[in-house]
């Protein structure tokens, strides 16, 4: 595995063979594209920590990008699935990454939830996860059984073995270069007193001692000597002397204004899980009160929850919930449990739900989504409907109407009301009067998730009358909820609806600040439930700053973790939608193919959407089946309403459709279009909406003097995309043949720049034309040694297309394509369609 001999020999010498044999074949996998789990149980100071440093050495030796998580050190799944990025010097076919989380048991929220999904890729890239730790969850022991290792514990045998090679000399460098156990695992051992390490520690610690420790080893590994007295009720000055002397011979150690147990081993030593409630207890009570949410959710963890009323239960869940939403959700669970009256059921049942499937757990979200249609109290429905109003909105808004009808006191009539009101929003109904008599509802609430819902309603509301800065205003407010009332997916939507109206108004840096921003407070307080749609999200971001391989590979993973997270279809149509727009820029008509059944599929389950795939439709029949254009065209006229403007598609995606009901000649749909982003343009002076209104007018009549303008605003955006379309639309409308042929220059170098592989080769047809030629050539992927044409073609091959018919979507004649083929046939070795598309296939698989 490429560790350095003395690392790799020494554990052997432990008993760790087959562990490294299996780590070996893992990493030998992932090489070939093959991701997996590998999971490393063992107590603490077994040497599990050194397994993973010899797994960071093999991945260095090959070249394989690794990531470390441990407590202290998070894990980013957002940062993770945006790492992926396949360079051209790599001669590795796939991407691949190692992560390796140590202590997994111990780590945040986010870490430990990440580690029960470890998707084994991630958009283009591969992942193997290693994960070690003692305890493991049940979650984690959900992965594949076959790839499981029990390290057993160091015996005082083997550190006495170790330290006479110290002694000796034989490995004089050992405690440099193998920090396996620690230092006093080998001292001790050293020690003739019969006992080995950790019990050797105590021959010099008094008994009286002791109870201090205990005390603080309930606190967890490291705790402040101010909450050790709080928790013992005694005066500081009377725990200094145990504290010290615990210093001096190595059980504690000094960390500037906290002292740590040296190692977990000897922090358990003092008080293993299950210790006395009473001092869980007032462990907990003192670290409530100094809200030390991180050190709470340890001791919880480790020390389990203790007999606490229902009222202590619902604040400690709420306070909880800032950091750890899995460990919120047991103990909202518990206080329904202890709970008497029906409210107070229903109320922690509610949060419980809402924890649950805002941490990550796809279990809780699949069983949750089941019962939207059943009959729930008024606390525990608006959870369910708040939950998942913008995936399964029509189901949502049905159990608000239905809970409506049933007594409520007049805060829960008005978070039901406002998330009835947020499901109309998203299905394109609006009604002044209602937002009116919300409103006055959430105001006299005074209730955070109430006003935030009202927001994002007005939002969707303004914005569809193309308002687009006070729809951002909007958002803006929805998205500050304070952080102790936001367990609820109100704060994260909202600062999606604000990224995306920064990014079309022009502010993409903006945009992408919001939504990192957004996706690193989503992780530090354990909403791994928005991490799909937030990635989603900042992929749109890549597609329009030019970055479609990018954007591509930061979809496909949105994708995959949408459907582990659950429930699978919460962002599958909008994601599917700009799939489709990639597909048709970079001429992949085997992917069009693929998403036109899912598009045609959500056209029917996704009533909040319906627009949207039907615009994902008109794209892909455009590059695929040209006559059904006008159907579709028709469809998503009508869907839109008196809406044009979607937050989900924005400005971009109209700029491509006007394009399209222009080419082919469906100039009705196309004025209406222009309309729309004409008058967009009139309620605000931002850059984009204006330079869209430009473009719009010139593609429609012909104008090249705002054609001009359009592109020159475009280029100052940093929008390539938009620069290239107006670059060829203003081509076609110019009378100047050197201005023609400069537009068609940049237009072409702007789309092979983004990665757009079919208008790329539109554009060359159009220079060849002209007389003229271009010198570039597109970034090829498959790695046969074929040329980016050639990978065109085989593409298209795939897609079950005719010579004829990849003639006429390439833009080439037939013999082109046949001498193409004959090409490809010679490179990589096969004889016809059939052994091409079972060689493509057979790669991708490895």
């Amino acid at each position: 595995m490429g560790a350095r001999p003395m690392i790799r020999a020494e554990l052997l010498e432990s008993g760790r063979a087959e562990t490294l044999a299996a780590l070996a074949q893992a990493l030998s996998e992932l090489r070939t594209g093959r991701g997996g789990v590998v999971i490393v149980e063992g107590p603490a100071g077994s040497g599990r920590t050194t397994l993973l440093r010899v797994v960071d050495e093999a991945a260095d030796a090959a070249g394989i990008t690794r990531v470390d998580a441990g407590p202290g050190l998070p894990l980013s799944l957002y940062g993770l699935a945006r790492s992926r990025r396949r360079t051209a010097e790599s001669s590795e076919p796939h991407g691949a990454i190692v992560v390796c989380i140590d202590d997994v048991e111990h780590c945040d929220a986010t870490t430990r939830r990440v580690a029960e999904l470890a998707p084994s890729s991630l958009g283009d890239t591969a992942v193997l996860w290693v994960v070690a730790g003692d305890s493991i969850g049940p979650g984690i022991r959900a992965h594949p059984a076959d790839r499981r290792y029990r390290l057993g514990e160091l015996s005082r045998g083997d550190a006495e073995t170790l330290a006479l090679r110290v002694r000796s000399g034989a490995a004089p460098r050992v405690l440099d270069t193998v920090p396996r156990f620690p230092r006093y695992v080998i001292e001790t051992a050293k020690r003739d007193t019969g006992r080995g390490w950790p019990e050797a520690l105590l021959d010099d610690l008094p008994p009286e001692h002791h109870p201090a420790l205990t005390a603080a080893a309930v606190l967890g590994l490291s705790f402040s000597p101010e909450d050790l007295a709080a928790v013992l009720d005694r005066p500081i000055g009377a725990i200094v002397a145990p504290l010290l002397a615990a210093v001096e011979i190595g059980v504690l150690v000094d960390d500037g204004p906290d002292l740590r147990f040296s190692h977990r081993v000897v922090q358990r030593m003092f008080a293993a899980p299950g210790a006395d409630d009473d001092l869980v207890s007032r462990a907990v009570t003192t670290l409530v009160r100094d809200e030390s949410v991180t050190r709470l959710v340890a001791v919880l963890r480790e020390q389990g929850v203790p007999d606490l009323a229902p009222a202590v239960l619902r604040d400690l869940s709420t306070l909880v919930a800032r950091r750890d939403l899995p460990t919120a959700a047991l103990l909202a669970r518990r206080e329904a449990a202890a709970a008497r009256s029906p409210a107070d059921i229903d109320e922690a049942t509610a949060r419980a739900m809402s924890y649950s499937v805002q941490s990550g757990d796809p279990a809780a979200a699949a069983e949750l989504v089941a019962r939207l249609g059943e009959d729930h109290p008024p606390a525990a429905s608006f959870a369910l409907a708040e939950l998942f109003f913008s995936s399964w909105t029509e189901a949502a808004q049905d159990l608000a109407e239905r809970a409506l009808s049933r007594p409520a006191t007049a805060d829960q009539h008005a978070r039901l009301e406002a998330v009835r009101m947020i499901c109309r929003a998203y299905r394109n109904l609006f009604d002044p009067d209602e937002i009116a008599q919300v409103t006055d509802l959430a105001a006299g609430a005074a209730d955070a998730r109430t006003t935030a819902l009202v927001d994002l309603a007005r939002t969707l509301s303004v914005s569809a009358q193309g308002d687009l800065v006070e729809a951002l205003r909007h958002a803006s407010t929805a998205s500050e909820i304070p952080t102790d009332r936001s367990h609820g997916p109100e704060w994260w939507i909202g600062s999606i609806f604000r990224a995306k109206l920064l990014a079309d108004l022009g502010r993409l840096d903006e945009a992408i600040h919001v939504l990192d921003t957004c996706a690193h407070e989503a992780e530090r307080r354990s909403h791994v439930f928005a991490v799909p749609p937030l990635l989603m999200v900042r992929a749109t971001c890549e597609i329009e700053a030019g970055r479609l391989t990018d954007a591509a590979a930061g979809l496909r993973a949105a994708r995959q973790l949408g459907h582990l997270i659950g429930p699978p279809g919460r962002i599958e149509t909008n994601t599917v939608n700009l799939l489709v727009r990639i597909a048709h820029l970079r001429g992949n008509t085997s992917d069009l193919n693929e998403f036109r059944p899912i598009l045609e599929q959500r056209l029917a389950a996704d009533s909040a959407r319906r627009a949207t795939a039907a615009v994902g439709l008109l794209v892909a029949v455009e590059a695929t089946s040209a006559d059904e254009v006008a159907e579709w065209a028709r469809l998503a006229e009508g869907l839109d309403g008196h809406s044009r403007y979607a937050i989900a598609r924005g400005v971009t995606d109209e700029i491509l459709r006007l394009r399209i009901l222009v080419r082919h000649g469906l100039s009705a749909h196309a004025s209406q279009l222009g309309t729309f982003l004409t008058e967009l343009a009139s309620r605000t002076d931002a850059p984009l909406p204006n330079a869209a209104a430009l473009h719009a007018d010139g593609v429609m009549a012909r104008r090249a003097e705002t054609l001009r303008a359009a592109r020159e605003a475009y280029r100052e955006l940093g929008r390539p995309m938009l620069t290239a379309q107006a670059s060829e639309d203003l081509a076609d409308a110019t009378a100047d043949p050197a201005e023609r042929a400069e537009a068609l220059r940049e237009a072409r170098a702007q789309w092979f720049a983004c990665g757009a592989y079919r208008e790329t080769a539109r554009i060359d047809k159009l220079l060849r034309s002209s007389g003229l030629r271009a010198v570039t050539a597109a970034e090829p992927e498959l790695g046969f040694g074929l040329t980016p044409s050639e990978e065109r073609v085989v593409r298209e091959v795939l897609a079950g297309r005719t010579n004829r018919a990849i003639a006429n979507a390439l833009f080439l004649s037939p013999n082109t394509v046949a001498v193409h083929l004959r090409r490809i046939y010679a490179k990589t070795g096969v004889r016809n369609r059939a052994e091409l598309a079972e060689l493509v296939r057979n790669r991708d698989e490895y």
